[in-house]
């Protein structure tokens, strides 16, 4: 078992800190095939760039598939005007007062990331000093003037940009701080499932898959999902986390044990695999609960709809401050994670995957 001690806390910066918006998740993806070499067997790539990392099973259980997303919320280059100001657009959505003074880095097509600032001067900042400002009033100052300097730079229409961030442990040490905890959470936690793997004989063939594109219209679950043709699908992302003042006190705090998700807008997860993972998790000594929710969705909208159906449950980590540039995640809810996830890897047979299907019928 996965002890907090244990946790590679140099590979889970790396991950966070890695640029990765929609469709230039490359830099992850790299870092989760080289973590994964010599724990998984065999690596494979849909052809949006999803990273497919395969352990085999004894050869008589289920086709597991466990994932994350690797992209994260960021922009676009949209306009460089001739100040050398840069207007962007938000991949996904952000809230715009969050973005103020933030810096960011410019990823450009030849692998030069420029850094950069989100102005915070407005004309009628004195006379309506509270109005949210819309995405297109927002614009990033690389500190370069003329629009010829900024493109000698290397900077061009269509470039990524992330919000710069480091990691670090907080205060309290347990607590991790980064950007893009949605979904770099799930990225490492999923490495490490495979890691743990090691040495451990299953009946399933695990397929542990780094997905892309999901901020953008779940994409790249979908086309993994084509390329793995799983039986079992099991996806990690974030959830609201309720650790704040005036936060619905029954809610998912920041420290705790393993978080299912059964119901939100976009899925209804499968109510034996549900129960099975809870068995799992309370025998390890975890405290298991239960998110149900009517809005949001992930990549299981689209992985559970495939071929004739697959059975699919999601996992949750709440992160604190989640969708904007910095938040929280605990370690206690990333190790408990990973440790019942691998128990759960471990007990599955082909009968169980009988009843899950059943349970419907």
């Amino acid at each position: 078992m996965l002890k907090k001690e244990e946790l590679d806390l140099a590979r889970i910066k790396a991950v966070t800190e890695a640029g990765g918006t929609s469709g230039n998740e490359f830099r992850v993806t790299r870092l989760m095939k080289s973590a994964l070499e010599g724990y998984a067997e065999e690596f494979d790539y849909d052809n949006l760039g999803s990273l497919i990392c395969l352990k085999k099973g004894k050869g008589n259980g289920p086709r597991v598939m466990v994932s994350s997303h690797t992209d994260e919320i960021g922009f676009i280059v949209q306009k460089i005007e001739e100040s050398g100001l840069i207007r962007v657009m938000s991949l996904n959505r952000w809230w715009t007062h969050t973005l103020l003074g933030q810096e960011v880095l410019i990823h450009t097509s030849s692998g030069k990331d420029v850094p950069g600032l989100f102005g915070v001067h407005f004309p009628d900042e004195d006379k309506n000093p509270d109005r949210i400002r819309e995405m297109s009033e927002l614009y990033i100052d690389t500190g370069v003037r003329g629009r010829e300097n900024v493109l000698e730079l290397g900077i061009q229409r269509g470039d990524s940009v992330t919000i710069r961030v480091d990691f670090r442990e907080m205060a309290d040490p347990d607590v991790m701080m980064a950007k893009a905890w949605d979904d770099r959470i799930g990225v490492n936690i999923i490495i490490d499932v495979m890691k743990q793997l090691k040495g451990h004989e299953h009946e399933s063939d695990v397929f542990v898959c780094g997905t892309v594109q999901e901020e953008v219209g779940y994409r790249g679950g979908k086309t993994a999902g084509y390329k793995v043709k799983p039986d079992i699908s099991i996806t990690v992302d974030v959830a609201k986390c309720d650790d704040f003042p005036g936060s619905d006190p029954d809610g998912h705090k920041l420290k705790g044990g393993v978080v299912i998700r059964h119901y939100d807008s976009k899925i209804i997860g499968n109510r034996e695999l549900s129960k099975f993972i809870q068995e799992a998790g309370r025998d390890l000594g975890y405290p298991v609960d239960i998110i149900v929710q009517n809005y949001g969705g992930g990549e299981a909208h689209e992985i559970h709809r495939l071929f004739d159906g697959i059975v699919t449950i999601s996992l949750s980590i709440p992160s604190l401050y989640i969708l904007s540039p910095r938040a929280f995640v605990h370690k206690d809810r990333y190790i408990a994670t990973v440790n019942t996830l691998v128990e759960v890897i471990k007990r599955l047979t082909n009968d169980d995957l009988q009843r899950f299907k059943e349970s419907n019928r």
